[in-house]
This record gives structure tokens, sequence and C-alpha cells, in this order.
């Protein structure tokens, strides 16, 4: 690799416009020194690049200029995550939108399922033989509108929290008199109560899911046939935050915190 490179190279790399007065006057030429570095055999790392575009830089400065790499790193990150977050929505949305899966093609599939148990092999499990031959344009069993409703909530909800996140990372970045700064969506600090009707469909929900007292995993929720097979680790990752711990308590703290609010006063 060379750190030659033309001004439409450095865009291209940065993902971004560099300003030509920049390019022309700092960057392009910390480039080149560290190209002619490399070639002398001197170590280089990301610090001498900093000193060689900004020569009067002090030790403060270097730490700043290599924490907002860290930051921008992050929110790379953040972006990516926010943009995968969009595409479980949207694909959470088509599973609901599809129609049942009729009984006829049931039979026909079930027909296939009692021809592989009859060989001699293991055989799977009927109803889970149904969801993965399924054809993709049908949903492989009814579900509830309830649970759907809820699950909704809770993936959009996520997708949401990760786009303001990513917009609010990215105002580090953003010049100062930006009309971006001033439009800043303010954040409220003081949550409002979830409606007790609201409280009760959440739990309503854990109800049909089988989530009783004791932590569940992906291949319980999986069983219920009610949650899109494809997002199923995912739901039960956001609720465990990454661990085991898909509890009921777990659920409704997260559906709190996706929809922003806090919990009724009265529970019941």
């Amino acid at each position: 690799a060379s750190w030659h490179m033309s001004h439409a190279q450095a865009e291209l790399a940065a993902n971004e416009p560099i300003d030509a007065e920049f390019w022309i006057g700092k960057l392009h030429r910390a480039l080149d020194d560290m190209e002619n570095a490399r070639g002398l055999g001197v170590k280089i790392t990301l610090t001498t690049f900093f000193k060689k575009l900004c020569p009067q830089a002090s030790h403060l400065h270097l730490r700043m200029f290599h924490n907002w790499l860290k930051e921008n790193e992050s929110l790379q990150e953040i972006k990516k995550e926010a943009m995968l977050s969009q595409e479980r929505v949207r694909k959470f949305q088509d599973y609901v939108d599809k129609d049942i899966l009729p009984a006829k093609v049931r039979q026909e599939l079930l027909q296939g399922w009692e021809e592989n148990h009859g060989d001699g092999t293991e055989a799977m499990e009927k109803e889970e033989f149904i969801v993965k031959s399924c054809p993709d344009i049908f949903r492989a069993h009814c579900g509830y509108d309830l649970v759907d409703e809820v699950l909704g909530k809770m993936i959009s909800g996520h997708a949401a929290r990760l786009q303001d996140m990513a917009e609010q990372k990215a105002q580090l970045f953003a010049p100062r008199r930006s009309a971006e700064l001033r439009s800043c969506r303010k954040i409220d600090f003081v949550q409002p109560q979830v409606p007790l009707q609201e409280w009760q469909w959440w739990n309503q929900v854990l109800d049909l899911l089988e989530v009783h007292n004791e932590p569940v995993i992906p291949s319980h929720l999986r069983r219920t046939r009610l949650i899109c097979p494809d997002l199923v680790e995912y739901i039960h990752l956001l609720v465990s935050d990454g661990g085991d711990a898909f509890t009921r308590e777990a659920f409704l703290k997260t559906m709190l915190q996706v929809t922003n609010q806090r919990a009724p006063s009265k529970c019941s």
C-alpha cells in the first residue's frame, strides 16, 4: 500500500468529499511526506501522520485526534447496526403481512414429512418440518395480532433508538454552527408512565410466548410458532442484552426502553 494518492482516491477512501483547499494545503503534502518516510525505512504510525498533517499540534491535540478516530469508529458501527435493524424491521413486517399457509399446501407438506418419517432416518419434528418447508410467500402458522403488534413495536423502537444514537454521535463531527446542531431532537429525561392497558398487553404477550419465571432460550420461543423464525435469535438477543436472561422482567424492561416509558405505578 502507498500513501501516494490522488484527490479522487482520497475521497473514495474517506467515503466523503474532501475540501480542495485542505487537500492542496495540508493533506496531500502530509501523505507525500509519509510515503517518503516509508521509503527511507522510517517507522511510521498514525501519530506520525498527525504530526505531518499538523506540525504545531501538541500532545493534547494528538490525544484529541486519536479520540476523534475512536468516536468515528463507534459512529460507523452504530450506523451499520442501525441499517441492519431497519432491514429487520422490514423483514418482520414482510412476515406479518404474509398469508397463512393454505390447508391444501400444508397437507402436501405433511405427506412429505410422513414419507421422510417412515424411511428409518431420524425424523424432524412435524411442525419444524412445516416451518422449514413452507414456501416463502406464506406464513407457516397462524399468529396472534397482539404478539405481532408488540414485537413489531420492540423491533421498530430499537431501530429508532439506534438511528437517534447515530444522529447524536454524528453531531460531534458537525460544524459548530451547523443547522444539524440547531435541529437536534431534544431527549425527554422525564419518561411518561406506560398506560396500564399497554402494560397488561405486554404481559399477555409473555403469557402467549409461555415466558414465566424462568429464563427461556431461543428454541423455546421458536416452538411457540408465534415469532418470525428468522428473527427469533435477534429478538432473544434484544431482550437478553446479549446473554441468556430472556425473562419477563427483561422483556418488560426492553419494552419500556424502546418506547421511552417507565413502569406504571400500579402493575396488575
